[in-house]
């Protein structure tokens, strides 16, 4: 009896938030498997046979290491960001209310040094 039965453990007896989780029925699928081949081999329809255990592969050892910095920086980096669009915004309405790059085009000043200021300022 060659047979290679493969299932995916990452979620094998995981549990959650409103219960245990739910077990992967691997032992009912082999002992079908060996059933059937019994049962072909012998030509009799009485025979089982029950599989009695199925353990899985060792696996490393792994430690859990939660590192807060790298959890915060985005949260942080995020915020920053949006505490400057308000400014920003205000800036854009007070430029279009006073007319100021108008202002800045009929005293001879380009739009490049109005872009080149603007990003300086920020």
């Amino acid at each position: 009896l060659d047979v290679d039965i493969y299932f995916n453990s990452s979620n094998f007896l995981r549990g959650s938030r409103q219960g245990p989780g739910r077990a992967h029925r691997l032992m009912e699928s082999m002992n079908v498997v060996s059933n059937a081949f019994l049962k072909h081999v012998l030509g009799a329809d009485n025979v089982s046979a029950s599989i009695v255990a199925v353990k899985e592969m060792p696996k490393l050892e792994f430690n859990l290491s939660l590192d807060f910095a790298s959890i915060l920086g985005p949260l942080f980096f995020m915020l920053v960001l949006q505490l400057l669009f308000p400014v920003m915004l205000q800036q854009l309405v007070y430029e279009k209310a006073m007319r100021l790059r108008i202002m800045m085009k009929m005293h001879g000043l380009s739009d490049a040094v109005y872009w080149l200021v603007t990003f300086c300022w920020y």
